[in-house]
């Protein structure tokens, strides 16, 4: 990021480039190299605190970053815990910068109060916050099905417009490019019906949460699509079981973490039988568009050994049809 833009985006939101605070930075790795895709920034005014999230056009398509917005503070003014999109000086939720060689997409969000979860403690880390993760998703899916944007233009994208799910990521003579494209062509038969599918946070795992006086906070919507309410809860369950509680294996643990989770879930929305024992394929969705996500970093040989341990597990389990989980979910029903 550029002295310039983060000067001109600053100014655009009230603020002046001496007072921001670089808190993080998202790069992309691959052949050439790693490139920065997002970078987030903090300030202070008016005794508040803001963040500035500015994203480059190759993370993100900025038309439909509005609609990213409209979505969130749509779910902010109907009490789910969310940080809220600020309007710029020009009461605009997405200012885009233009500069000679790149531009970015600058959203301001209000500061929620919260921390991360921490995955060592067992007396934060269990049942009774698994219920509350359920109960916090189970009402943004709720409200989804009444959800309507307030401008025809501030739509988002459907699950299968994913950039990561392009099958050309993957070589025309890959095993996992032809499971992927049969994946796909198999998703595509299921109900889109109003209590089954909507508008998502399509990335809402434990690491994009916050915990605040014991309730959830939901954050980074960047990925939010339209797509099932079950693939939804199969991609926090991918990543929950990343962090298992110590006297669990990483299949009880999934199966504690879904009776407790679907427990909560069901205080807001329901989801019958048929939807449960979908989360396999979901699983499976997420599993793969991993692995192609991932694939240029592993071809490009710059892949940490941490992540090719995983990366070769997903290719084993994705060529032989082996599932992600060894859970009968069909007992959730």
């Amino acid at each position: 990021m550029s002295d310039g833009m983060l000067k001109e985006a600053a100014s655009r939101f009230g603020t002046a480039r001496s007072k921001l605070i670089r808190l993080h930075e998202s790069a992309n790795i691959n052949e050439s190299g790693a490139t920065i895709e997002k970078a987030l920034y903090q300030y202070e005014r008016e005794g508040k605190n803001f963040l500035l999230r500015l994203t480059m056009p190759q993370y993100v398509n900025f038309e439909l970053i509005p609609g990213e917005a409209d979505w969130v503070n749509y779910l902010a003014d109907n009490g789910v815990r969310v940080p809220r999109v600020i309007p710029s000086e020009k009461g605009n939720l997405v200012e885009i910068i233009e500069a000679e060689d790149h531009s970015c997409a600058v959203v301001c969000f209000e500061k929620v109060e919260g921390r991360p979860i921490d995955f060592d403690d067992c007396g934060e880390w269990n049942g009774e916050l698994f219920a509350e993760y359920g109960r916090t998703i189970g009402k943004m899916h709720a409200l989804s099905k009444g959800y309507a944007p307030t401008d025809k233009s501030l739509t988002r994208m459907q699950w299968h417009e994913q950039d990561w799910l392009e099958s050309s990521r993957l070589p025309e003579e890959s095993l996992a490019r032809r499971k992927c494209e049969e994946l796909i062509q198999a998703l595509h038969t299921l109900p889109e019906d109003r209590d089954s599918y909507g508008l998502i946070h399509g990335d809402a795992h434990p690491w994009n949460v916050l915990l605040h006086e014991g309730k959830i906070v939901l954050t980074d919507f960047d990925f939010c699509e339209s797509s099932w309410f079950a693939s939804d809860i199969a991609i926090i369950l991918f990543y929950a079981v990343m962090a298992p509680m110590e006297d669990m294996d990483r299949t009880s643990f999934a199966g504690f973490f879904m009776h407790n989770f679907m427990k909560g879930y069901r205080k807001e929305n329901g989801m019958n039988a048929f939807w449960l024992e979908q989360i396999p394929s979901f699983l499976r969705l997420r599993m793969i568009s991993k692995y192609m996500l991932h694939y240029p970093e592993w071809k490009s040989g710059r892949m940490s050994e941490k992540r090719q341990s995983a990366f070769s597990e997903w290719k084993r389990k994705i060529e032989n049809d082996i599932p992600y989980l060894d859970v009968d979910f069909s007992e959730l029903g």
